[in-house]
């Protein structure tokens, strides 16, 4: 998918919605346009749904040098166990964001490569936001040990 969601608050070019499990994989999503963050968005049911979404050889672009949005946003309540591996995430200010607890959210997180518009390696929020990990943090709670914070070129 390639091009502009536009201005306010676009939902994402992907979007798993209430009580679904998606598996998503092989999915190139490059956005043209800034400030258009690029994200896939899984929702668990609310209250109480089940998730268990799994991302598996994603690529998400946005504009080189923005560092917009996030790569993956996690919403609602109960989500369930979200997997995540071998995908890029490139120009990204947040690799995966929560409205809720992130580190309850994801069961496994490895194999990416994540990168923000400064070149380093974007944050994750452990509580909706109200705290940021930086990657080494992330990386200390067991979340992606074999993945890297580099340019994916």
């Amino acid at each position: 998918m390639h091009g502009d969601l536009g201005v306010g608050s676009p939902s994402g070019f992907i979007a798993c919605g209430t009580d679904t499990t998606c598996t998503l994989f092989n999915n190139l999503l490059v956005t043209t346009a800034n400030p258009s963050p690029m994200e896939i968005q899984l929702t668990g049911g609310y209250p109480g749904g089940s998730g268990n979404h799994r991302l598996y050889n994603n690529t998400i672009v946005n504009p080189a040098g923005s560092a917009l949005g996030a790569a993956v946003t996690l919403g609602e309540a109960s989500l369930g166990p979200v997997q995540v591996e071998n995908n890029i995430a490139a120009y990204v200010q947040v690799g995966m964001g929560d409205y809720q607890t992130l580190r309850n959210d994801v069961s496994v997180s490895d194999r990416n490569i994540w990168i923000n518009g400064s070149g380093t390696a974007p944050v994750f929020p452990s509580n909706d936001g109200a705290q940021w990990d930086n990657f080494t943090t992330w990386q200390s709670l067991g979340f992606d040990a074999h993945s890297k914070a580099s340019d994916p070129l």
